[in-house]
């Protein structure tokens, strides 16, 4: 997210980043053993971005998702990931060591992600874990603010509760990481006050939750 001062970012197109994820797995799925559709939702912690003149406040808020995995017989599987928190924001400006102006607005934030997990076990109840690459897009819903799009990453780690071989329940906790390598920046004001952060991960984002599992 850039504070719109005669600077302008343009978004990669995110139905062609859609269409590459799915792509990928449909590709892959015809060597699958199972196939598991999971629609979740739960409740993500935020973050903050600091920078020399203030900081970003993302605000805690539920989120909600789908995964679709398929499994090999190991345990092993490859999973598409799609995750929405809508939320708000709070842009804190200082000058001089002392608060500014604040700044409010809501936010949405979407995650897509392909990654690989691992099953620990067979039966009724089943562990797991998994990493996942991919973006995460911030769009700010203020006409001031552009959007932002990063590579990122996640990991997770949660239980299969299964009452049948094709239903059963999940829950899982996660930790989210846009990396900042080329910098997240927020500015405000007419003389261009704000700032960026430029090496690795300027915040990281974690959500808990549960959802529903369908397996064919």
């Amino acid at each position: 997210m850039k504070y719109k001062d005669g600077y302008s970012f343009n978004l990669p197109n995110m139905k062609k980043i859609k269409i590459a994820f799915l792509l990928i797995f449909i590709s892959s799925v015809s060597f699958g053993q199972s196939i598991e559709l999971i629609p979740y939702s739960g409740y993500m912690f935020g973050g903050k971005i600091h920078y020399y003149d203030g900081n970003v406040n993302i605000k805690d808020s539920e989120n909600y998702g789908v995964a679709l995995n398929y499994i090999l017989e190991n345990g092993i599987g490859i999973s598409l990931e799609y995750i929405r928190q809508p939320t708000s924001f709070v842009h804190t400006i200082y000058r001089g060591g002392f608060v500014d102006r604040k700044i409010t607005g809501d936010l949405n934030n979407d995650w897509f992600q392909l990654g690989a997990i691992k099953h620990f076990g067979e039966g009724k109840v089943v562990p797991y874990g998994g990493l996942g690459l991919g973006v995460a897009s911030f769009a700010p819903q203020k006409s001031s603010y552009d959007d932002e799009v990063k590579f990122a990453i996640t990991a997770q780690g949660g239980v299969k509760f299964f009452f049948n071989d094709h239903l059963g329940i999940k829950l899982h906790l996660r930790m989210l990481v846009p990396i900042q390598w080329s910098g997240f920046g927020f500015y405000g004001g007419s003389g261009g006050s704000g700032g960026s952060v430029n090496l690795g991960s300027s915040f990281v984002q974690g959500d808990v939750g549960g959802g529903l599992v369908f397996r064919f």
